[in-house]
């Protein structure tokens, strides 16, 4: 009974000197893997930040073309009240050279 009780004190022993042994490399390895974990986030947090940079990019891009688009179109309207205003005067004048012709 001695001899097995021996024997259970070194296989403790061993068993705790193992884990003694694997415990720094546990250690590094944990710290690694929350050195990875935070690597990952601070990753994700720039493409995050690189993603909302793009979108407010675009709505701007959009807003600035919407409103682009619009001043064409008033630009556009603009010109059509000109180029009618310029017939109608070109009308009244034609009108009245043929009213003075008639009265000469």
């Amino acid at each position: 009974v001695a001899l097995r009780a021996s024997e259970v004190e070194r296989a403790m022993r061993q068993a705790q000197d193992c884990a003694e042994q694997e415990r720094p490399a546990a250690l590094q390895a944990m710290a690694e893997a929350q050195s990875a974990l935070e690597e990952a986030e601070k990753e994700a947090t720039a493409k995050t930040q690189f993603k909302r940079h793009l979108t407010v990019e675009l709505e701007e891009a959009r807003s600035k073309t919407s409103s682009d688009e619009a001043a064409a179109k008033r630009m556009a309207a603009e010109a059509q009240a000109a180029e009618l205003r310029a017939r109608r005067a070109a009308e009244e004048q034609r009108q009245v050279l043929e009213e003075s012709e008639r009265q000469a």
